[in-house]
């Protein structure tokens, strides 16, 4: 996608160019010292600097030391990739997806597209 934003937070937040493949992972590992998991003021600062996205997918192991914040009424979904068992729940204010595949961001198109 042309106009994707990624971001990486640990102890603070870091924006990463746009590539694809293995110069997006580089992109990601270091990007910033992966210490800490501040998920909830990651989310709040991005929001506040970048604008009102469409939708946030988060990546992360769900392990946050601030917790996991409101949304308010942007689409989040919330990919977990620590559990040892797949499974979907979308009662919340995020749709949590435990477990990863490259197919995720086809489900979130095709979930998507059945809502509108």
């Amino acid at each position: 996608c042309e106009t994707v934003r990624v971001f990486t937070f640990s102890s603070m937040l870091v924006e990463v160019p746009n590539l694809r493949g293995l110069g997006m992972v580089g992109g990601i590992k270091n990007s910033q010292p992966h210490a800490s998991t501040m998920l909830s003021a990651a989310v709040v600062r991005m929001m506040s600097t970048a604008g009102r996205p469409d939708r946030v997918i988060c990546v992360t192991d769900e392990q946050s030391a601030d917790g996991i914040p409101q949304l308010n009424g942007v689409r989040g979904y919330l990919v977990n990739v620590a559990p040892n068992r797949p499974g979907l729940d979308a009662s919340g204010d995020w749709t949590r997806i435990n477990g990863f595949s490259e197919r995720v961001v086809d489900w979130i198109r095709y979930e998507e597209q059945e809502q509108a």
